[in-house]
């Protein structure tokens, strides 16, 4: 059963004498979509690999939330699966989208309420401002966790200089040339480094974790620019080959001779 906020349950009070059923687009003859949000399969007859008929019988499609609240179901033709949300098919089968608009919208923001009067093609700007969107994007427990992070004091500590710089938060940090994605990347450890600096959450900052990433860096290989500014950190040689379209080798003559590489000095961390 798929109910509103209010408890109605749409396919049971949807008025079926103004039902107007359409093809699935892309699985005509196997699946159709009615302008109430309804979905069901079609008597059909198909030929198996050995040549024999199989009757399939048409059914209603059951349709269940998922974890974000959209109503769902899977599409399956010749073997293979295709999980989809049931207002994008009704919009697909009955709604123009002149503008190739890449999003829908639920006009009364309730997920379950699929009626074709109910949706709209539209821009994602529009999906989010739409209603109490914003506020509800804002609410979202990953967008509570995303900004209560970026506010976390942060701690840089510069690869050639060991000096150490401070900043109350990732926003802050933007203001003296660092990015905030890239700050937060690498104080949570998806990066090694950025800008020549190991980041740390200040908070979690320990002599420890300071060593940690420090030998995960003499690991690393480093690209360099002609003023000697480190522009990128690599975990191998092999990584490194392949971000520049190099033979990992040439990578190695490169930091043995002090040449460049494609256009680049290289050299392994544990030598800076």
């Amino acid at each position: 059963m798929i109910t509103n906020q209010k408890g109605i349950d749409y396919m049971s009070k949807c008025n079926t004498e103004n039902e107007i059923w359409e093809d699935v687009v892309n699985y005509e003859g196997i699946y159709e979509v009615s302008n109430h949000g309804r979905v069901r399969s079609v008597d059909r007859v198909v030929i198996t690999k050995n040549g024999r008929e199989c009757k399939y019988k048409g059914k209603m499609i059951s349709m269940p939330p998922n974890q974000d609240g959209y109503p769902t179901f899977n599409l399956c033709y010749q073997g293979k699966i295709k999980p989809v949300k049931t207002h994008r098919i009704v919009a697909e089968a009955f709604i123009p989208n002149p503008n190739n608009y890449t999003e829908i919208n639920h006009i009364d923001e309730n997920k379950a309420n699929n009626e074709v009067s109910n949706l709209e093609w539209c821009t994602r700007k529009h999906n989010m401002n739409h209603g109490t969107g914003l506020q509800r994007s804002f609410n979202h427990p990953n967008s509570v966790r995303r900004i209560e992070k970026s506010k976390r004091p942060v701690t840089g500590i510069n690869l050639k200089t060991d000096e150490c710089v401070y900043y109350e938060s990732a926003h802050k940090a933007e203001e003296y040339g660092f990015k905030r994605k890239n700050v937060q990347g690498a104080a949570c450890g998806k990066d090694a480094s950025y800008k020549g600096y190991i980041w740390f959450y200040t908070d979690e900052m320990t002599e420890k974790l300071v060593q940690e990433k420090r030998d995960r860096l003499n690991r690393n290989v480093l690209k360099l620019d002609d003023n000697n500014q480190i522009l990128n950190v690599f975990s191998s040689m092999t990584e490194a080959g392949r971000a520049v379209g190099l033979d990992p080798s040439n990578i190695s003559r490169a930091i043995s001779t002090g040449r460049k590489a494609s256009g680049f000095y290289w050299k392994k961390q544990q030598d800076i």
